[in-house]
């Protein structure tokens, strides 16, 4: 795998889309010389290193089979989220909460947090 551009690049495969969900990379990239032009993977970096592992990949003469399969993966992992969030509201009673800039203490993280209040 290859960055520092703006597309990913695997065993010679670019990436035609890529989504980053649940601690993982969707890819699907093309490699036109390739007897099967087509990869779909799934990477994970929940790792101590921070380096990405292939949970799987293959590859496809047919776009359709592709982008089938990329669009799978991607499903599985938005339910699996949603599945978290569910857990959540179920184990604690509550909804999802967003943060907002009112609950955010001003001037960055230089302040002293500890106690209930900021200090300097």
């Amino acid at each position: 795998m290859t960055f520092g551009s703006d597309k990913h690049v695997f065993d010679g495969y670019e990436e035609m889309s890529a989504v980053a969900i649940n601690r993982r990379l969707i890819f699907i990239g093309e490699n036109k010389s390739a007897e099967h032009p087509y990869m779909v993977a799934q990477f994970t970096w929940n790792n101590p290193f921070s380096t990405l592992e292939s949970c799987f990949a293959g590859t496809t003469a047919d776009y359709l089979e592709a982008m089938e399969k990329f669009t799978s993966l991607v499903e599985t992992n938005i339910n699996i989220v949603k599945g978290a969030f569910e857990n959540r509201k179920n184990l604690y009673g509550v909804e999802q909460l967003t943060l907002t800039a009112a609950e955010c203490i001003p001037n960055g993280l230089s302040d002293n947090i500890s106690g209930n209040h900021a200090t300097k």
